[in-house]
């Protein structure tokens, strides 16, 4: 009973500290952090990173050891990590993000790093044919998908949830199993050639319509 209090009062501690939405929309007014989402662009760079080097694949193959050693990070773990100059303020505000916005950007950004992650063994595959064509066309489709949750991710950080349809947000609310099951495949042309890391998954159809009403 007493170790319940004690996290009992802990938990009401936290919440009294934590700052409404409104008042820390207010604190973030004159920073680079969006004011309708609480979220900051810089997190993107997490993932421009990788893309970059990704596209340099082509003609610079071995540079497939750098796309291995990428790691995701947590939004907040980015900023703690990063020499963003306002990055204790976009780390406190993340915990003020509206739930529409918050669920919507941890959807898109888990299914980036899992799609990042799961391309690795087509890309060591395409790889050790030597064929740049071949490297080209897979990395392409791979970079393309990759922009496209960043180009997600970016209308949700700046307040624009309304521009998304609603099976984009519909995907980014996929369980961890049903994204393995959407894992980027080898283009056909190749496949027919020589070569022959959520609990929103659980939220019924009803509940995630009613967190962008």
């Amino acid at each position: 009973m007493r170790q319940w209090k004690e996290f009992s009062d802990l938990v009401c501690a936290a919440f009294k500290t934590t700052p409404s939405v409104d008042e820390m929309r207010a604190r973030v007014a004159s920073a680079n952090i969006n004011q309708e989402s609480l979220l900051a662009t810089d997190y993107l760079n997490h993932f421009n990173e990788v893309a970059m080097i990704m596209e340099m694949l082509p003609d610079m193959p071995d540079f497939v050891e750098d796309v291995k050693a990428w790691e995701p990070k947590s939004y907040k773990q980015h900023f703690q990590d990063s020499t963003f100059s306002e990055k204790e303020l976009a780390v406190a505000a993340y915990d003020c993000v509206p739930t529409p916005y918050l669920v919507a950007f941890e959807g898109a950004t888990n299914r980036a790093a899992s799609l990042l992650k799961r391309s690795i063994p087509e890309l060591e595959t395409i790889i050790q044919t030597g064929e740049r064509e071949r490297i080209e066309v897979v990395t392409k489709d791979i970079c393309t998908k990759i922009e496209e949750l960043m180009s997600m991710m970016r209308s949700i950080i700046n307040g624009e949830l309304e521009t998304l349809q609603q099976g984009e947000i519909d995907a980014m609310l996929l369980s961890p199993s049903q994204q393995e099951a959407e894992a980027p495949a080898i283009p056909e042309e190749i496949n027919n050639s020589a070569l022959g890391e959520s609990n929103l998954g659980g939220l019924d159809q009803n509940s995630v319509d009613s967190l962008f009403d």
